[in-house]
């Protein structure tokens, strides 16, 4: 924040929470979705653990927030059928625009490595099963027709031009992943 503060830097994306930690008001956040969408799964706090210890799972229940699940695995899913990488100009921000928390949303974007051309999309439905694993395949589903929309528009060329690209600039400073 200094070094902002000093003009070294013209802009900075920092996370709000570590904002608010330290009391901080920024002029200009959040970042509104139609301005950047954010990375597939940004923001979601994801829990790791043994698939086969039922205990452990058992335990971990409570923690999970289940419509933020079903909105990270359609993002997830849209990366997945994309076959996007973290070298790969991808970003998709799933969330439910009713109160009744049934109705879906995807916003996707794919991009050149220049910035040139930029796809968008989206995709709305109902994730209404009641089923919760049924809605979790519904949300995927939802997922993967969006990055067949962004497939249709040309989104596998820009990809694979993505992934062959060497320039140290486009997949980070350190190094590719």
């Amino acid at each position: 924040l200094r070094k902002l503060e000093d003009g070294i830097y013209d802009a900075i994306v920092l996370a709000s929470a570590g904002i608010r930690r330290l009391g901080l008001s920024p002029p200009h956040w959040p970042i509104p979705v139609d301005t950047s969408l954010p990375a597939v799964g940004q923001g979601a706090l994801g829990i790791e653990g043994r698939a086969n210890s039922a205990e452990l799972l058992e335990l971990l229940a409570p923690l999970e927030h289940r419509l933020t699940r079903l909105a990270v695995e359609a993002e997830r899913a849209y990366l997945a059928r994309l076959q996007g990488s973290c070298t790969t100009p991808i970003a998709a921000y799933a969330r439910f625009d009713d109160d009744g928390r049934t109705r879906m949303r995807i916003d996707g974007m794919v991009g050149s490595v220049d910035g040139e051309t930029v796809l968008n999309a989206s995709v709305d439905g109902y994730v209404d099963s009641p089923d919760h694993a049924a809605r979790l395949q519904q949300a995927m589903h939802m997922g993967i027709e969006l990055a067949e929309m962004q497939l249709d528009r040309g989104a596998a060329e820009l990809i694979e031009t993505a992934k062959s690209t060497t320039d140290p600039y486009v997949i980070g400073p350190y190094g590719s992943h």
